[in-house]
This record gives structure tokens, C-alpha cells and sequence, in this order.
């Protein structure tokens, strides 16, 4: 009888110590999930800025090259030129938009589990499947998300860097105010 009591007591702290580990997992996922989606949030902000500026770029192209019959060959040139660019970072950025979906849209998705979790182990560590691989798995969805975001700060940096050139050679060459849209 005295080995019955010993090894359920043993369990009950091995069972309470694996809890507040898994409470602790928890509690550090929860905190980087949280900013790594406000850091995917940041770029999809960012990438809709640049997206702005790409589009004002176009329609002042459009609207200097259709309303001007009588441009220079030098003019004609300079538009001719810049449509390939155009067309190249129209791609870019909707490659990109569908990227940063990509990385944002599984901890979005995911954000349930971990609630289902928070409510498990609050409410005794009832939980329906192996808690232990969940939150693996989810340390796995949030070390891709992270990675997707540092490889996508510097991509996004240059097509910002390439759409400000070409708002500010449009702006040149249609005569516009070079004043930049934030």
C-alpha cells in the first residue's frame, strides 16, 4: 500500500512538472507567435506602401503617355523603357502580397490551437491529443514564419528602394513635384 501511495505521488509531480513545462513552452510561443504575426503584419504594411507608390508611378506614366500624342522621340524612349520595368515589379509585387500571405496565413490559422491549449492547461491540463507534439508542431509552423519574415525584410527593402526610383524618374519625366506618398 505504502508503494501505491509513493508511486502515485510520483507521478501526480512528474505529471504537474510536465504541465508547468508545457506551460512554460506555451507562454514563450504565445509571446513569439504573437510578434513574429505583428512582424508579417509590418511587412504586409510595408509591402502595401511600395504597392501605393508603384501605382501612382503607373497612372502618371498612363496619363503623361496618353495625353501627350506630340512627345519627343527622347520622351517616347524613356516611357518605352520603363514599361518592362513596370511589368516587372507588378510581378514582384504580387508575388510577394502572395508570399507574405503565405507566412502570415498558418499562424493566423493556428492562433486556435494555442487558445485550445491556454484553456487546457488552465483547466487542468485536459487537453484532446498529445500536448507535447502540438506545441512542437506550432514551434514548427512559428520557426518557418520566422524565417519567411528575415528573408523577406531585405526583398522588401529593395523593391521599396526600386519603386522610389521609378516614382522619381516618373515624376522627372512627366514634370510632376517629386513629392514621395509614405
Amino acid at each position: 500500500m505504502k508503494n501505491t501511495v509513493l508511486f502515485a505521488m510520483a507521478a501526480m509531480l512528474v505529471a504537474c512538472g510536465g504541465t508547468k513545462n508545457y506551460e512554460n513552452r506555451l507562454n514563450a510561443l504565445e509571446v513569439e507567435w504573437d510578434r513574429t504575426y505583428e512582424d508579417a503584419r509590418g511587412l504586409s504594411q510595408g509591402l502595401g506602401n511600395a504597392f501605393s507608390l508603384f501605382i501612382s508611378s503607373r497612372q502618371s506614366l498612363d496619363e503623361f503617355a496618353g495625353n501627350n500624342a506630340n512627345l519627343s522621340a527622347d520622351e517616347r524612349a524613356q516611357v518605352d523603357a520603363l514599361l518592362p520595368q513596370i511589368e516587372d515589379y507588378n510581378l514582384r509585387i504580387n508575388g510577394m502580397m502572395q508570399e507574405i500571405n503565405n507566412i502570415a496565413q498558418p499562424l493566423l490559422n493556428r492562433k486556435s490551437i494555442i487558445s485550445q491549449l491556454r484553456n487546457a492547461l488552465t483547466n487542468g491540463g485536459k487537453y484532446d491529443g498529445n500536448m507535447g507534439e502540438t506545441i512542437e508542431g506550432l514551434e514548427e509552423v512559428l520557426d518557418k514564419a520566422k524565417t519567411g519574415v528575415s528573408d523577406y525584410e531585405p526583398r522588401l527593402k529593395t523593391l521599396r528602394d526600386d519603386v522610389d526610383v521609378l516614382f522619381k524618374t516618373v515624376r522627372t519625366l512627366t514634370g510632376e513635384a517629386e513629392t514621395p506618398i509614405e
